[in-house]
């Protein structure tokens, strides 16, 4: 398995369905369960040309927000209803 599959399925293997289809629409997918969700957003991540193409189509404000993970290196302290850490990644 890659760092980004490895990364991925770390960070994704406890969201709920809703959560991980969510991902793959704003990337651009359609999938409705989650395993094929999962699966189209490692495809994606995986593929610069696709991966190019998904934030292309972000807002400014998405721009934005995914530039404040970076500069906080994936992680964003108190950013979630419980005041627990919240991974990009």
């Amino acid at each position: 398995m890659n760092t980004i599959n490895a990364l991925l399925d770390a960070g994704l293997k406890n969201r709920t369905s809703t959560e991980v289809t969510s991902i793959a629409r704003f990337l651009g997918g359609k999938q409705t369960r989650k395993e094929e969700a999962l699966a189209y957003v490692r495809a994606t991540m995986n593929d610069p040309d696709l991966v190019k193409a998904a934030l292309a189509r972000t807002t400014n404000n998405e721009r934005l927000l995914l530039q404040l993970f970076k500069y906080f290196d994936g992680i964003v302290t108190g950013s979630r209803p419980d005041n627990s850490s919240m991974r990009a990644h």
